[in-house]
């Protein structure tokens, strides 16, 4: 989930089950990406595909730009798509145990202070 679809699931959850998420608000970004395409994610995705596709061309000088275009987005694609999920498994996630442990408590526990590192804050 990212952008508007998680900023209304949590909206819609708070309200239900009355849950506190001022902590959650807090690494907000660091849980969920924001909404649409950076321009900076377009450029990793098609910098490097046109880079490829280029070289492909002058190195194979007979081959049409579409399939020249074509093995460039085959070759770049696996280790993208590598790259993408080990940042996801890298990322904190939110399970569904969490949702049910803060609808129960009434707030937001899991606090993440640097990357990589969670604590959970004990309510007094």
């Amino acid at each position: 989930m990212e952008g508007d679809d998680a900023v209304e699931f949590f909206e819609r959850f708070a309200d239900e089950f009355k849950v506190d998420l001022s902590g959650l608000s807090q690494d907000w970004n660091r849980y969920f990406a924001p909404e649409g395409v950076t321009l900076a994610a377009a450029l990793v995705v098609i910098g490097p595909i046109l880079l490829l596709s280029f070289a492909i061309e002058k190195i194979f000088s007979g081959l049409a730009f579409g399939l020249s275009l074509l093995l460039g987005f085959l070759i770049w694609i696996f280790p993208f798509y590598y790259f993408m999920r080990r940042r996801s498994q890298r990322s904190p996630q939110i399970s569904i145990q969490d949702l049910v442990a803060y609808a129960e408590g009434g707030t937001w526990r899991k606090v993440l202070h640097e990357p990589n590192k969670l604590r959970l804050v004990r309510r007094s």
